[in-house]
């Protein structure tokens, strides 16, 4: 037997909400801005060490080749964080490990192979995203592939006047998927971008959320996944368009191979319509070059990384 639904009174309804008696909502500009404030005795601190570091709100790395400065770092974070009244989260915070390669095997002290931070997965060679990150990244394509490509035919309400000499309802998934990944860039901007220069600029998109990830079988992977759905997707459409007595016009029936480098010629205008599939890998590339070039203002005021593939 179910539960029953909780009930509440009219006078329970309208009772006013408990006042917050410390502290601001997360999540806002003020939260950052005065977490910015409270760490900010940290920052000079680690900085008069001389450690690296990196920190978004309370969410600090420190690393040194030095193990009695991240020692002494360690010393100054617990101080900041009982005088901030911030505690440190003991299950997320393991304590002064060494960062060792993927081939090590005996290390004198604790040890990993990769930290997680903010949405990156950062080993001694690459920098990976995250499982979660790339699980987000997959929930998002998968939704686009079937609000565009399964949803209508599946509920009989898919329109016949999409399905002329190309596939309509392709040519917006297509264009939503690289405006997801490429931002306001087109695939043949990415192209360019591959074989020049490429001058100061404001990347958007997902992949603006990790600039110097570099994990090139990761993001390999995460293209073929790409490419398989999207054939796959098709493949159901087909089937459904075809058990509703519907036209299955171009891409349907081509190959994945020959999906990936898919155009077509507007019926219209006779204008080319550029149909290749985006691929994280290119863009991914790009966004590293530019970073290289022009440092990470090119990836600026782009909603904080903080943001994304957190739980």
């Amino acid at each position: 037997m179910e539960a029953p639904e909780p009930y509440l009174t009219a006078e329970e309804k309208n009772l006013p909400k408990a006042r917050r008696l410390r502290g601001v909502a997360q999540g806002t500009s003020l939260s950052l801005f005065l977490a910015n404030v409270a760490a900010s005795e940290l920052d000079r601190s680690l900085e008069r060490l001389g450690v690296g570091f990196v920190r978004y709100a309370d969410d600090t790395l420190i690393w040194s080749p030095d193990y009695g400065r991240v020692s002494e770092a360690a010393s100054i974070l617990h101080e900041a964080s009982s005088h901030i009244g911030s505690p440190i989260n003991a299950e997320k915070s393991l304590g002064i490990r060494v960062l060792a390669k993927e081939e090590t095997v005996h290390v004198e002290m604790s040890s990993t192979k990769h930290v997680d931070y903010l949405g990156h997965r950062i080993g001694m060679r690459q920098v990976r995203m995250k499982d979660r990150s790339v699980i987000r990244i997959r929930e998002r394509i998968a939704e686009l592939i079937y609000t565009n490509l399964i949803q209508e035919p599946l509920n009989g309400s898919q329109a016949g006047s999409r399905l002329g000499g190309v596939d309509r309802d392709y040519v917006t998934l297509i264009w939503q998927l690289r405006r997801y990944l490429y931002g306001s860039l087109t695939e043949n901007d990415v192209r360019r971008f591959q074989r020049g220069a490429i001058p100061p600029m404001s990347f958007e998109g997902v992949m603006s959320f990790f600039p110097l990830v570099n994990g090139e079988a990761q993001l390999r992977e995460l293209d073929e996944w790409i490419a398989a759905h999207i054939w796959l997707g098709l493949r159901k459409r087909a089937h459904l368009l075809k058990a509703g007595g519907l036209a299955t016009p171009l891409p349907h029936g081509l190959e994945k191979a020959q999906l990936l480098g898919f155009t077509a010629t507007s019926s219209r205008t006779g204008d080319l319509i550029d149909l290749r599939v985006p691929s994280v890998r290119k863009i991914a590339r790009v966004i590293q070059t530019a970073v290289m070039t022009h440092g990470l203002g090119v990836v600026s005021g782009r909603p904080p990384l903080y943001l994304y593939g957190e739980e």
